[in-house]
């Protein structure tokens, strides 16, 4: 007697994908509104908060879609997607900051002097890739990992194998999407300024 059960987990996850669409979509809603009003408070913070959750929806959509391929016998090819994020300022020009989803994503609060709480920013430009694979074109050097409170995978980290040498400051830290293993979440912090690009081969230790 023949079993229907791929074409079941199929059907579920058709069904979750289109779930996780129409909350990217509810959430792209949030963040067209949010983006409509003037600039004040705790805006910038909601609206990249916002752009995670948007990028991690259509993330899972891509991955319960391509399982579904592989289920019925055909090839899918995703690209991979390289993203930025970067928080809008009232004056025209955007700066970009650390955003990350998860537990571990938040900035730290710190008081002032009044008494008020108002999160730490980052002091270099830093910028996230989601993309099936750790490689880029820089050699890099690793030089830590961490296990994060209530994440399923550690998080790496590297600097530019350049630092010793060029004194190149560019660092990144690398770890697997909780929802999507076969992704990576990059988050790069300073830009190169060792002028050399690797052979596409990165050096990992």
């Amino acid at each position: 007697m023949g079993t229907f059960l791929p074409e079941k987990s199929c059907s579920s996850n058709r069904k979750r994908a289109v779930e996780e669409m129409i909350k990217g979509r509810d959430v792209a809603t949030q963040l067209q509104n949010l983006l409509q009003k003037p600039c004040g408070g705790d805006g910038s913070v909601l609206a990249e908060e916002l752009v995670v959750e948007i990028l991690r929806s259509f993330t899972q959509t891509l991955s319960l879609m391509s399982s579904c391929c592989d289920e019925s016998g055909e090839v899918c090819q995703i690209p991979a997607t390289t993203t930025q994020v970067g928080s809008p300022s009232c004056g025209g020009g955007g700066d970009l900051r650390s955003v990350d989803s998860g537990e571990s994503s938040k900035m730290p609060a710190v008081k002032d002097r009044r008494g008020c709480y108002k999160r730490k920013k980052s002091t270099s430009e830093s910028w996230i890739t989601v993309s099936p694979t750790m490689e880029d074109s820089y050699a890099w050097r690793k030089y830590g990992q961490k296990q994060i409170l209530k994440a399923k995978f550690p998080r790496c980290y590297f600097r530019c194998t350049h630092k010793p040498d060029q004194g190149c400051l560019a660092t990144k830290q690398v770890q697997k999407i909780q929802e999507d293993p076969n992704m990576y979440q990059t988050k790069y912090f300073g830009f190169h300024t060792c002028g050399a690009l690797a052979s596409r081969k990165q050096h990992y230790y």
